[in-house]
């Protein structure tokens, strides 16, 4: 019984070791998006008037279309899954390479599947561009759009965190002063 008093104690600190453990162990991140909402990871697809909801996910009206990848601090690399409704037209994806909108359009690997449409996946291995708020912009380009249309069903992130070090923390805290 002369334990109890400490006892409220106990929720504070597992709560706070929670929270560190999160933020500084290096496992992947992983998030899934509709896109008709901001997630965790993801935003929404911009420009709101070249997209359209529909049952299946987010039908692609104009183009280019853009999406934000929030990554958290430490990120250095990023993979992006999009899942296209059957029957939708071939994506084009792109990763921004600086302030200037250049965009770099890399191999994506283009898998059919039989129930869920066709599955585009890039992979960027290191983070080439990000926005002060630690966001970086993949370009969304559907070339044959005219043809037809394009629905994406979901998008899933897969993010790497580089591994907690001093030299990492000593960056951190020369870039925040």
């Amino acid at each position: 019984m002369r334990y109890l008093p400490y006892i409220r104690y106990a929720v504070p600190v597992l709560l706070v070791g929670y929270v560190l453990a999160q933020a500084l162990l290096s496992y992947p991140l992983t998030g899934t998006s509709q896109l008709h909402e901001r997630t965790r990871f993801l935003g929404m697809l911009l420009p709101a008037g070249r997209v359209e909801r529909v049952a299946a996910g987010m039908r692609l009206v104009g183009e280019p279309v853009y999406l934000d990848v929030r990554l958290p601090p430490r990120a250095q690399a990023y993979e992006l899954e999009f899942i296209t409704a059957p029957g939708s037209l071939p994506l084009k994806l792109g990763v921004r390479q600086g302030r200037d909108w250049s965009y770099d359009f890399p191999k994506v690997e283009a898998t059919p599947t039989s129930t869920s449409g066709t599955t585009y996946r890039i992979t960027v291995a290191s983070v080439p561009y990000a926005e002060p708020d630690h966001a970086a912009r993949v370009i969304i380009s559907a070339p044959e759009l005219s043809q037809g249309s394009i629905t994406v069903a979901r998008v899933q992130v897969r993010l790497m965190r580089e591994p907690v070090s001093f030299a990492w923390l000593w960056r951190a805290i020369k870039q925040a002063l």
